[in-house]
């Protein structure tokens, strides 16, 4: 899933402009400099639509500094 150009056959299907990056960049990010990885869990048994319930997770690790805005 976190490939480059990797596309889901439900995300082609439902959205055929997509180009496969975005999950990939994530992931680089978040282990560049962050220092941490997302995880993903699919559950076939939950589906919403045409697909499967995903959830994607990311665990900071205790050095992590994050910002944000308000």
């Amino acid at each position: 899933m976190f490939d480059p150009m990797f596309r889901g056959k439900a995300a082609i299907r439902l959205s055929p402009d997509g180009s496969g990056i975005g999950l990939y960049v994530s992931q680089m990010i978040a282990k560049n400099h962050f220092g941490t990885e997302i995880r993903f869990e699919q559950n076939p048994k939950h589906t919403e639509h045409l697909g499967h319930r995903t959830v994607f997770t990311m665990v900071y690790p205790p050095h992590a500094i994050v910002a944000t805005r308000r």
